[in-house]
């Protein structure tokens, strides 16, 4: 997702965030205190840590969601925890890919089941045939920025596929539309200026796992 650039992620997200109003089917309340014990029943389950894991977190989250964020990089559990620890959004050091782990976290019983990961396609469609079986109710979303691979999860069972080119594209055309009414001395210069500083935010707070985001 970082090819995409996070200068685009907002418009991206705002894309999805509609599909995700419709999902969620609640008001767009404050989130209630992040002090809560967590529950493994009604949880979304959002798995591996980069932006659009964020927004999709932080969405659910301002609604008063229990979030579990999983991870394999205990660095970016750390520094996730560091910074987001007051809130209800959790943390959790996990292989995506273990069955063991499917069941533990219990993600038939959660309210969704979201995954961000980057060539984890194997374990998406394990992930989708499981659900399946298991608990068809529980809606499965992945994501990939592949044709193919889309139709493949559809195919397992996912309920919908966050496919990253398609929203990318419609975000880059408005932001184009956008720029081309402004001088060139003026124009991008706004979007690369934002887009640098918030890059920086993130590398100073991920350190050495920000080349792995």
């Amino acid at each position: 997702f970082s090819s995409l650039g996070h200068q685009f992620l907002e418009p991206l997200y705002n894309a999805f965030s509609k599909f995700l109003s419709f999902m969620d089917g609640r008001s767009t309340a404050v989130a209630e205190s992040g002090s809560e014990e967590f529950v493994m029943e009604g949880h979304v389950v959002i798995m591996e840590y980069n932006e659009l894991a964020i927004e999709i977190a932080d969405f659910y989250a301002q609604r008063g969601q229990q979030v579990l964020l999983l991870d394999l990089d205990p660095h970016i559990i750390e520094h996730f925890e560091n910074q987001h620890g007051h809130s209800n959004i959790h943390a959790h050091y996990s292989n995506m890919a273990d069955p063991d782990v499917w069941e533990n976290l219990a993600f038939n019983k959660a309210k969704v089941v979201i995954s961000c990961m980057d060539g984890g396609q194997e374990a998406e469609l394990a992930i989708s045939r499981w659900l399946k079986k298991q608990s068809p109710d529980v809606p499965f979303i992945a994501a990939t920025s592949s044709h193919e691979e889309t139709l493949e999860l559809y195919g397992a069972g996912a309920r919908y596929v966050i496919q990253t080119e398609y929203l990318a594209a419609k975000s880059f055309r408005n932001m184009f539309e956008m720029e081309e009414t402004k001088q060139p001395k003026e124009a991008f210069r706004e979007a690369g200026e934002s887009h640098f500083s918030e890059t920086k935010k993130l590398q100073e707070g991920l350190g050495e796992a920000f080349a792995k985001v």
